[in-house]
């Protein structure tokens, strides 16, 4: 359970605040470092690749 709401609150933080919880795989197998939603989109964009919310990383929870 205590899982789960971690989950759900790193979820939320990705989504609706300016967290760095995203990370860009690229198509070389490098992955980035955690970015807010902006900056891992356009990673994305540029270089290619596939966004997603790391949920394993440690993270406080502050907006940046």
């Amino acid at each position: 359970m205590k899982r789960m709401k971690s989950i759900i609150k790193k979820w939320y933080l990705a989504h609706f605040t300016t967290s760095a919880c995203w990370r860009v795989r690229y198509h070389s197998g490098g992955v980035a470092r955690l970015l807010s939603w902006h900056e891992a989109k356009s990673l994305k964009e540029i270089f290619g690749g596939t966004m997603y919310i790391d949920y394993n990383e440690t993270y406080g929870g502050g907006e940046q």
